[in-house]
């Protein structure tokens, strides 16, 4: 019944439907999983500024799931997402500037981002800017710090 509502208001150009029912088919929700049909709804959603949406395609162009792999796209969406404050896009865009992809290596804005990301309860965020301050990585080594960090991750299932 989800699907089916989720479908009338995507084809009244509904953005938050248009992303759900790309949710849906990107795990095979009661639907087929698609991977295309995902990609093409996430994008439909993005273009209206839907954060969830951006972030989920550059997730599909991050790693070329029904479309061509590629890393700038990827960072372009997920700081469109991150920019409106999408804590799961700040984890994401900081993994892509301490990594170096799709972007020139850069780790205070990893941190920044990370920090960002994990101030508003982002599991990932939280293990992420642990492991930074774990390895002092761009500040000095904290391991109190690493452990509070990895403790908030792993209380929210991230293990």
């Amino acid at each position: 019944e989800a699907v089916r509502l989720y479908r009338l208001s995507s084809d009244q150009g509904i953005a938050g439907a248009r992303y759900n029912l790309g949710a849906c088919y990107s795990v095979g929700l009661g639907v087929p999983q698609d991977w295309a049909e995902a990609a093409r709804l996430y994008r439909l959603s993005a273009g209206q500024g839907n954060a969830r949406a951006q972030n989920d395609l550059g997730h599909c162009y991050e790693n070329g799931e029904s479309v061509p792999q590629n890393l700038t796209e990827a960072v372009r969406l997920y700081r469109l997402s991150a920019d409106q404050g999408y804590a799961l896009a700040q984890n994401n865009l900081g993994t892509c500037y301490k990594k170096g992809k799709g972007v020139l290596q850069d780790l205070f804005e990893a941190l920044l981002l990370f920090r960002l990301s994990a101030d508003q309860g982002n599991a990932g965020g939280q293990y992420n800017l642990g492991v930074c301050y774990e390895k002092g990585e761009g500040m000095l080594q904290d391991r109190a710090e690493a452990v509070r960090l990895y403790r908030l991750s792993a209380d929210q299932g991230n293990a």
